[in-house]
């Protein structure tokens, strides 16, 4: 532990305020060995403890035996059981590292409280943080504690990044905002990665979607049709396999507008009260966006359509 700990007083000292760092978030309890472990393999210039009333002395014999070899901050809990305080005091040490411009960022939850670890978790998880734990496989009998010399670092897997659970977020943002380039954008970053087999099948069918919806907004009713006819049966399918009563809602949604879509495609170039409709619908996710010089554009249209489709109905001609 000596000679880990005086290797890492040489090698992380300080860089000059304009260098990017690694900073280590370091959660406290009441051991210190297993966070001089994380101190040691992580040789970080810059770490951030997260302690409790109770367990801040445990920081300070920290500081004070190794401080000189790296810049530091401390945040106290109030209630170290206290899940939103864990939370909350968690966000505060990544802006603390972004604010010291950290290239890396590694999160140790060994010390601590449970909800202290928990709160670490759920604060950063999605954020390029790498998240890290001090074990070993022979304890105390009496405290279930590992043994002094025995600890082992683990590096833990941040579970959004391998299910891209980011990235489906990043989706439902975007869906939810009408941004269907962005929503593209997000699909496309989801099937970059290692995908199951239906993962692969569903997020594939749903860029199809998307894209028949892209297609649809910029009136190529054609060209909409035939990705939405092929895709969106796929899509809605595996979404019932899997049980995702939410995906299925909103796929069974937009399977209801495809007869509105064929009708439109069956019409070709006549005006007719559908077309109307769907340029009216335009509009108003136009407005939605907030651009609203073209939704008033798409509704001067809508004016000259309605007089073209009532005269298309009554005469058959326009």
């Amino acid at each position: 532990m000596g000679e880990r700990l005086l290797r890492l007083g040489l090698e992380a000292l300080p860089p000059g305020d304009n260098g990017a760092m690694k900073v280590l978030i370091l959660t406290v309890g009441g051991t210190r060995e297993p966070l001089e472990v994380a101190l040691a393999e992580h040789a970080p210039q810059g770490v951030v403890f997260l302690a409790s009333q109770q367990s801040h002395p445990v920081a300070a014999e920290l500081l004070r035996d190794y401080g000189e070899g790296f810049r530091h901050h401390t945040l106290l809990l109030e209630d170290a059981e206290s899940l939103l305080e864990a939370y909350q005091k968690a966000l505060l040490a990544l802006r603390k590292a972004l604010e010291w411009e950290a290239k890396a960022i590694v999160a140790d939850l060994t010390g601590g409280t449970k909800p202290m670890a928990a709160g670490l978790v759920l604060a950063l998880t999605g954020r390029g943080v790498v998240f890290s734990y001090v074990g070993g496989e022979k304890r105390d009998p009496e405290t279930g504690r590992v043994l002094s010399g025995h600890e082992r670092l683990r590096l833990l897997e941040d579970p959004t990044a391998r299910f891209g659970l980011r990235e489906w977020a990043g989706f439902t943002r975007a869906w939810n905002a009408l941004n269907l380039g962005m929503a593209l954008a997000e699909l496309e970053s989801l099937l970059s990665r290692p995908l199951a087999p239906s993962e692969a099948r569903f997020y594939g069918a749903l860029k199809g979607v998307v894209q028949g919806l892209m297609e649809w907004d910029r009136f190529r009713h054609r060209e909409a049709w035939e990705r939405l006819s092929v895709h969106l049966p796929v899509a809605l399918a595996v979404a019932e396999a899997w049980g995702h009563g939410g995906k299925v809602r909103v796929l069974q949604g937009l399977e209801g507008l495809l007869p509105h879509l064929q009708a439109m495609v069956g019409a070709g170039e006549k005006p007719t009260f559908t077309l109307l409709q769907d340029l009216l619908a335009n509009a108003e996710r136009r407005a939605e966006l907030g651009r609203f010089d073209d939704a008033l554009a798409r509704l001067y249209r809508a004016l000259e359509l309605a007089v073209e489709a009532d005269v298309q109905e009554r005469l058959g001609f326009a």
